[in-house]
């Protein structure tokens, strides 16, 4: 009986998996951060929560596998799901700033050193509180999903995926 008590304590601390924030803090060449921010709390349907890995360096000797760690590996790529509001405003924003990455119509490329912004996706508890914070850091789009419209659509809503590149994932370690 002990057992199950415990158990049962520990899993009504369980997170849930919709519980979270996410912010996308843009480049300031894009238009003002805070306010675009401020609608990806509105905005995001979906996100995930990175993970890490650390490659491995493999040193056979005399018939016996032997490793040791190697370097922190690529960050996987994150997709983000957005609801498409009837302003489109994190649409076009996402669009401005793949735009501003590298133009095909005037054929121009953005300075490296601003393209890049920060996502930053909060875990949440029960009572809605903040227990982790991870921050993409020199994050960007790569990529933008197109917007299925169809007639046979109905009691749903638009929405859309965006892919993001970023380079280092930070959290609180503790």
């Amino acid at each position: 009986m002990a057992l199950l008590d415990s158990y049962k304590t520990a899993v009504v601390s369980a997170l849930r998996p919709n519980r979270y924030k996410c912010r996308i803090y843009f480049p300031a060449q894009i238009g003002n951060t805070q306010d675009l921010a401020e609608e990806c709390e509105i905005v995001v349907r979906s996100s995930q929560l990175p993970g890490r890995s650390i490659g491995s360096i493999d040193l056979p000797k005399q018939g016996n596998p032997f490793s040791i760690p190697g370097d922190f590996a690529q960050p996987e790529d994150i997709t983000i799901t957005f609801l498409n509001l009837a302003n489109v405003k994190m649409r076009k924003a996402i669009e401005r700033w793949l735009e501003f990455i590298a133009s095909p119509v005037a054929g121009t490329r953005a300075n490296n050193v601003t393209v890049f912004g920060t996502i930053q996706i909060e875990q949440l508890d029960g009572v809605f509180a903040v227990v982790d914070t991870y921050e993409l850091l020199w994050a960007y789009p790569i990529s933008i999903g197109s917007i299925a419209v169809s007639d046979d659509e109905q009691d749903s809503v638009s929405q859309f995926d965006a892919t993001f590149k970023y380079s280092v994932p930070v959290t609180n370690l503790l």
